[in-house]
């Protein structure tokens, strides 16, 4: 009952927020709930305010976390903080807002009136919005039709609604048409501007990239960086699946010691403390301890994930990927992908951690190449490094 009440006050200040006007000249950029400084928002949102000044003042980026706040006036960047007024009075009065995942990177209730822009934060290798959702289910009832009416009188309750999204090619595109329920001429093929820092003439603030003076640091001359950035799974830890045997694990470890060569682990933040546990003590083996993964993309020399979308980013740079899903059969069960895993990606698929190894000791014998580069002009229209420009003159000019 309180959460019917509640859904019905929200759904009156939505509304309500229509009647603000609009500055059509001012943008509001979140991601990651509001709480971190991160994904596509954020490169967007730094290349536009190291432009022109007329556009630097058009843009703020919105969080609810007062460190946060903190770092960005110090660093000299336009911000509103969510439970401020300054920070209300702001996004009421923004006509387009810029996110990178859902309504939850903004303040979702205040969104009447508004155009929402999502860059969204991957190629979508797996199902994503009305695709993976339960509203999709072909037995109609009275629930059903429910969910999808409020759905319509409340856009702010559904996570995948926006206006337009960015998408990376056209050959993705039927993917975003499906998941985001919005017409085709209203997805727009410029690419991901957090691909643009992949170029190497891109150049990273210290003040602004903390990652980079950590990657300075622990990586010594021509030592071989490899960065596992495993899928987190909400129904089954993670060292069930890749940390269930302590004495090979002793092995792996030991390996990357013996061959002066660093494993750099970006686990989802929930995984931090297990990781953390597994590695302690380890030599040539480091958690990336940031949000952001794109500066550690640049220091990799070898990546090796699971699932995670980020080795499409990564195929932009030609360089070499190990696929460790040591629980695919179980994982392809719950999980629906838009794409053939097993043939479109394109690395050896190891099974255990054995088999990583090996891999890693013949990486001179790279014989995917050409496969990489089949999948990433499927994937990418534009390797040019310029999605922020794209999307600059589509929406700043």
């Amino acid at each position: 009952m309180v959460k019917h009440i509640l859904n019905i006050i929200y759904l009156f200040i939505y509304w309500i927020t229509w009647i603000f006007p609009k500055d059509k000249n001012l943008f509001v950029f979140g991601s990651a709930k509001g709480i971190h400084f991160s994904d596509n928002s954020k490169y967007l949102f730094l290349y536009l305010i190291n432009k022109k000044d007329n556009i630097r003042k058009q843009c703020y980026w919105i969080t609810k976390n007062k460190e946060l706040v903190i770092w960005l006036k110090k660093n000299k960047l336009p911000c509103l903080y969510y439970y401020s007024f300054f920070g209300l009075y702001k996004f009421l009065r923004a006509k387009t807002i810029i996110i990178s995942y859902n309504l939850n990177n903004v303040i979702k209730i205040l969104i009447g009136g508004k155009k929402v822009i999502n860059l969204w934060h991957g190629v979508p290798l797996k199902k994503i919005g009305y695709d993976a959702d339960d509203i999709k289910k072909k037995s109609i009832n009275i629930r059903y039709w429910l969910k999808w009416l409020w759905a319509h009188v409340a856009p702010f309750q559904y996570y995948a609604f926006c206006h337009e999204i960015i998408c990376t090619s056209k050959n993705m595109l039927p993917y975003y048409h499906s998941a985001f329920r919005i017409s085709k001429p209203k997805i727009i093929i410029s690419g991901q501007p957090r691909n643009d820092i992949l170029s190497s003439k891109y150049i990273f603030k210290s003040e602004l990239f903390p990652e980079i003076q950590f990657l300075k640091q622990i990586k010594t001359k021509n030592q071989i960086i490899v960065s596992w950035l495993p899928t987190y799974r909400k129904e089954t830890p993670i060292e069930t699946i890749y940390f269930n045997s302590k004495t090979f694990l002793n092995v792996l470890f030991d390996f990357f010691a013996e061959n002066d060569m660093k494993l750099i682990i970006k686990p989802h933040h929930a995984e931090r403390g297990l990781i953390k546990k597994a590695i302690y003590g380890k030599r040539n083996v480091i958690m990336y301890k940031f949000v952001d993964p794109y500066p550690l993309l640049r220091y990799t020399d070898v990546l090796i994930t699971d699932y995670s979308s980020i080795f499409f980013d990564y195929l932009l740079l030609n360089r070499q990927i190990i696929f460790n899903p040591f629980d695919y059969d179980e994982y392809s069960k719950t999980v629906g992908f838009n794409i053939d895993y097993m043939q479109n990606t394109p690395g050896p698929k190891c099974m255990n951690w054995e088999e990583v190894t090996n891999e890693l000791k013949n990486r001179q014998n790279d014989s995917f190449n050409e496969f990489r580069q089949k999948i990433k002009k499927y994937v990418f229209k534009y390797d040019d490094f310029n999605s922020c420009k794209r999307i600059q003159k589509l929406y700043f000019s």
